[in-house]
C-alpha cells in the first residue's frame, strides 16, 4: 500500500526525471499508478486527498503551502468529484499553480463534469489503463515543458 510521503522527503533532491504528483482517492488505484509511472521513468509522489490526511483538509485548500504539488511538474488527480473538499482541493491547484499541468480523472458516470471545474486542466476518464495513463501524463508534459 502506497503511504503518503511527508513533505520534507516528497521529491530528490536531484532530479532528471519529470516529477508527477498522483492525487486520488482509491489507494489501490494510487499505487498502481505510482509503480506504472515510475516504470515508465517519471518520479512519482502521491497523495490520498483530503479524506487521507489526519486533519482532514488539504493544506492547498487551507490557503497553506503544499510541497507535493508544488515540486510536481504534471498533478494526475482523481478525487471523489462530487464531494466539497475535492472541487475545493482542484480550485486550490488551479489558482495557485496557473502554469502547471494538471490531468483530472473522472468517472465515466462524471464524464459531464462542468466546465468551470474543468478549466485548464486536461480531462481524462475512469479507469485508466496503463496506456491512458501514461498518455495523459505525457501529453500534459508537452503542454507544460518543464
Amino acid at each position: 500500500m502506497t503511504r503518503p510521503r511527508k513533505p520534507s522527503d516528497a521529491w530528490p533532491a536531484d532530479h532528471e526525471r519529470p516529477r508527477v504528483l498522483v492525487e486520488h482517492s482509491d489507494g489501490a488505484v494510487r499505487a498502481v499508478s505510482e509503480r506504472v509511472l515510475i516504470e515508465e521513468g517519471f518520479d512519482v509522489t502521491t497523495c490520498g486527498g483530503p479524506e487521507s490526511l489526519r486533519r482532514g483538509a488539504c493544506p492547498l485548500a487551507a490557503g497553506n503551502e503544499c510541497e507535493l504539488a508544488e515540486g510536481a511538474d504534471v498533478i494526475y488527480t482523481g478525487l471523489d468529484w462530487s464531494e466539497r473538499s475535492s472541487r475545493d482541493v482542484l480550485r486550490a491547484l488551479r489558482n495557485r499553480f496557473p502554469r502547471k499541468s494538471i490531468v483530472i480523472e473522472v468517472r465515466r458516470a462524471d464524464a459531464a463534469m462542468p466546465e468551470h471545474l474543468a478549466k485548464r486542466c486536461r480531462v481524462t476518464t475512469a479507469p485508466s489503463g496503463r496506456a491512458s495513463l501514461i498518455a495523459s501524463v505525457r501529453r500534459a508534459l508537452e503542454n507544460f515543458p518543464r
